[in-house]
Order: structure tokens, then C-alpha cells, then sequence
């Protein structure tokens, strides 16, 4: 799996074949096409075992909107984090070399 791969953004269309097959929606063919993509996922078999056992869809659903919209936030959190921590280190990085650059030129203008 690449490492900068969105999870979220192949997900809808995973979400919406998986209640379908749950529910029974799906072709004997598209049944079997989804389970023969699906088999080298070790969370699929957990998913679908679980997803069946349960009783109230509408809560799945929620919470999972929910567990989304922290992933969502919390990845924001950590790429404006990254944001922050990049500018300071880089304009420290950036008046250092400048005062080398300076103190190099006063010592080779005035002693040499």
C-alpha cells in the first residue's frame, strides 16, 4: 500500500458495497467479485461478521460519519502542525546562515 494513499477518498464507494452485500443487494456475481477483491483484507471478514450481528444501521452509520470527522480533524491538526513547526526552523535555519555570511565577510574585509 503507498504511504500517501487517502483512505477516505476510496471509501464511499467500498461503503456503499459492503451495506449492499450485507443487506443482501447484491447479484450472486457482484457477491463474489466483491469477495474475491476483498480476500487478502484481514478486516473485511470482521466487518461484514459484524455488521450483520448488529441490529440498528442508522447508528452504525452515524458513528461512523463521526469517526470519519475526527480522522478528518485530527489529520488537519497534524498537517497544520507540520505547517507551523517547518516555519520557524526555517527561518532560524535562514537568519544563521545570513550572520555566517555577514560575520564572514566583516572578518575577511577588516583582518585580511
Amino acid at each position: 500500500m503507498p504511504k500517501n494513499k487517502n483512505i477516505l477518498k476510496d471509501q464511499p464507494n467500498l461503503e456503499d458495497k459492503l451495506w449492499q452485500y450485507i443487506e443482501g443487494n447484491l447479484s450472486p456475481e457482484e457477491s463474489f467479485e466483491l469477495e474475491y477483491e476483498q480476500m487478502d483484507d484481514p478486516f473485511w471478514d470482521d466487518a461484514v461478521e459484524g455488521l450483520k450481528s448488529s441490529i440498528d444501521k442508522k447508528s452504525i452509520v452515524e458513528l461512523h460519519g463521526q469517526l470519519k470527522q475526527s480522522i478528518r480533524e485530527k489529520t488537519n491538526k497534524v498537517k497544520n502542525k507540520r505547517k507551523q513547526n517547518f516555519v520557524f526552523p526555517g527561518m532560524v535555519a535562514v537568519f544563521m546562515v545570513l550572520l555566517i555570511v555577514v560575520i564572514a565577510f566583516l572578518l575577511i574585509r577588516f583582518f585580511f
